[in-house]
Order: C-alpha cells, then structure tokens, then sequence
C-alpha cells in the first residue's frame, strides 16, 4: 500500500502528521482541520465554475 502511495506522488498520513503537524492526536487533528479546509475550498471552487475538475 505505501509503495502505491509513493509512486502516485503522494504523501502517507503518518508522514504527514510527523513531519508538519507535530506527532500524536494533535498533529492528527491539525492535519484533519487542513484537509477539511482544503475539501471546502476545492468545494466551493467548484460550485463557482463547475467546469473545473
């Protein structure tokens, strides 16, 4: 699963946590509050041009 991950370009969650979030339930959290924030802004992104992938 990792191997599929890194060859696609993208980034494991634990990696994520540990290197810009802090480790623990914190990182995972700071990390879940920038994904929601990401999915909202792609969200409203493409309510406004629907046309966008």
């Amino acid at each position: 699963m990792a191997n599929a991950v890194e060859e696609r370009g993208e980034t494991h969650v634990g990696e994520v946590e540990h290197v810009q979030f802090g480790e623990g339930k914190k990182g995972i959290a700071r990390a879940l509050l920038l994904q929601q924030e990401l999915l909202t802004h792609y969200i409203a992104m493409h309510e406004h041009d629907p046309s966008s992938p």
